[in-house]
């Protein structure tokens, strides 16, 4: 996946890969994420995956991992993020097979500037009785992403 619109952001995602695509769902998620920064950056950048365990509720997210990478100069920088698979045991089993979201969410002084987000269908060709049986398949050419507008430079004063 290749990204070129990023609004005027001081980050801007380059590529971001999918890694071990198709795979069982108990296997991790592993995305390889290649970004550029417009100017150097004293604090760190957090990442975080979220798998969204039911459309009908925010109930059954769960936010598998968050790094932090930084400080960030002034260039390209390429990491892998790895995340475990959800906690399948959380989601109600009706909601288990069938199409869901994956959303990569990147923060800068705790304020989201990117999302990006992918479908992913979680399918079994047998009537499953093991998680092990059940593949999952990530859109990876389809992103969605979104960006937004932060205050990159907080300046913050004690009150005369």
């Amino acid at each position: 996946m290749s990204v070129s619109n990023s609004s005027n952001s001081i980050i801007r995602i380059v590529n971001i890969n999918v890694l071990d695509n198709p795979s069982p769902i108990t296997h991790a998620f592993q995305f390889e994420i290649v970004f550029e920064s417009q100017k150097d950056l004293p604090e760190d950048l957090e990442w975080r995956i979220l798998y969204v365990g039911d459309h009908k509720s925010m109930e059954y997210d769960q936010i598998l991992d968050s790094i932090l990478v930084g400080p960030i100069s002034r260039g390209t920088h390429k990491f892998c993020f790895q995340a475990n698979a959800p906690d399948y045991t959380k989601i109600p089993d009706a909601s288990i097979l069938g199409l869901t979201v994956i959303l990569l969410s990147c923060y800068y002084k705790s304020q989201e500037f990117v999302r990006v987000g992918y479908y992913l269908n979680v399918s079994c060709n047998t009537p499953w009785k093991q998680y092990s049986q059940i593949e999952r398949i990530i859109y990876a050419d389809k992103p969605r992403i979104t960006y937004f507008p932060i205050s990159w430079w907080i300046v913050c004063c004690d009150p005369i």
